[in-house]
């Protein structure tokens, strides 16, 4: 099986579900750059009060930044079996990464690629809601509706038209360069995402056992 998995994908592709589903099923660690930034914080680390300071500001992390949240983070972990949702994001956070893990003698195994028609990402985020307690990401009929642990459901601030369109933008000059580079390495793999979340789940589940 493998140890370390990247879950790249446009906005609202599922790496979350698929993350939390794995993470279940398999024991893996998973953990973003936003939750990694958000345990820095909460930890009171040098780090996580310069990155806070810069996102307090309405400002993005650049990538060194992002970087060493990565390493912290991976530091912390008990055991090697970790998932990045939602990172790398570019060509040279890909780059650092595989620094950052050959540097603790380990690489990533697997990179799952979500795919989905943009028409149905942009559905989506008009039904998709967040857990006020733990954050969980999910389809909600209604904000009615409850968490599995019993938090009350939202709306993400960032489900606007206007913020998907500029995100679609940035991933396909920012990310899908990625594409090419897992694939030169051997370790790329496409997952339909526009399948209901239990498909994608198995057909993920298969690739990682294989």
């Amino acid at each position: 099986m493998k140890h370390r998995i990247a879950l790249l994908g446009p906005p609202a592709s599922g790496k979350g579900t698929l993350a939390n589903r794995l993470c279940g099923e398999f024991g893996f660690i998973a953990s973003s750059p936003g939750a990694m930034l958000r345990a820095e914080r909460a930890l009171e680390t040098e780090l996580g009060k310069a990155a806070d300071t810069l996102t307090s500001k309405g400002a993005l992390l650049d990538d060194n930044t992002i970087n060493a949240l990565v390493g912290c983070w991976l530091d912390r972990q008990s055991h090697a079996d970790i998932i990045f949702d939602g990172y790398p994001r570019t060509i040279p956070q890909g780059v650092a990464l595989d620094r950052t893990l050959a540097e603790r003698n380990l690489s990533l195994d697997l990179v799952f690629l979500m795919e989905a028609k943009v028409s149905t990402l942009r559905e989506r985020i008009t039904k998709r809601a967040e857990c006020r307690v733990c954050q969980t990401i999910m389809s909600a009929h209604s904000l009615q509706e409850r968490c599995a642990c019993g938090g009350e459901l939202g709306r993400r601030s960032d489900d606007t038209p206007e913020i998907f369109e500029n995100r679609m933008l940035e991933y396909s000059e920012k990310t899908v360069p990625l594409v090419d580079y897992y694939s030169r390495k051997g370790i790329l793999n496409r997952i339909d995402a526009g399948k209901s979340a239990e498909l994608v789940f198995q057909a993920a589940k298969a690739i990682l056992l294989h």
